[in-house]
């Protein structure tokens, strides 16, 4: 909720906080009492709540907003662009947790290039794959639970090609570098 949250007030909000850091003492002997904090009253031991990893899990977000086109009424998000890393938090929030959903994410007018993935579910696993992008977009299936966020971190680390000088040394004389992970190319003189 609170990530859901967030991601309406992005728009409308210009600065917001948090209540409570921590829990008060409480009427009862409960630690989870249902108060606003981050963590829980000392007598308890201070520990994270879910909220805590919340507002952890945004901070991963920087840079400038980006457009993001086609939210449905229960999976919105969030994306970001700073420095050839793009970032999308992606939040379903039903307020019954039942409503699940399969949809495509696409980003579009990359820059081509060689790129790592990662792929961080909220209090969840983590993974990170390399990608090669040469048409300006990638895509890719997304099956997200009710009650879940995941936040996507596309970071290009290298260009796919680049010319650098010719072996004369003339401005005009270059050659093609090709990185390691560039796909097999044929020329054709025909």
């Amino acid at each position: 909720h609170f990530l859901a949250s967030i991601r309406q007030m992005a728009q409308r909000v210009e600065l917001a906080f948090s209540f409570e850091i921590k829990d008060g003492p409480g009427q009862t002997n409960k630690e989870y009492w249902g108060r606003w904090g981050l963590l829980t009253h000392e007598k308890f031991g201070k520990h994270k709540k879910p909220k805590y990893y919340a507002v952890q899990f945004l901070n991963n977000l920087s840079g400038k907003r980006l457009e993001l086109l086609g939210e449905g009424s229960w999976v919105t998000g969030l994306a970001t662009n700073k420095d050839n890393v793009y970032q999308i938090m992606l939040v379903n929030y039903d307020p019954n947790g039942s409503h699940s959903e399969t949809f495509p994410l696409s980003l579009v007018n990359l820059p081509s290039g060689n790129y790592v993935l990662k792929t961080n579910k909220f209090l969840g696993e983590e993974k990170e794959e390399s990608l090669q992008i040469l048409n300006g977009r990638w895509q890719e299936s997304i099956y997200l639970p009710a009650e879940s966020a995941i936040l996507y971190t596309l970071t290009k680390i290298s260009e796919v090609y680049k010319f650098i000088p010719g072996v004369s040394g003339i401005g005009v004389d270059q050659a093609l570098s090709l990185s390691v992970d560039s796909p097999a190319w044929v020329l054709d003189l025909r």
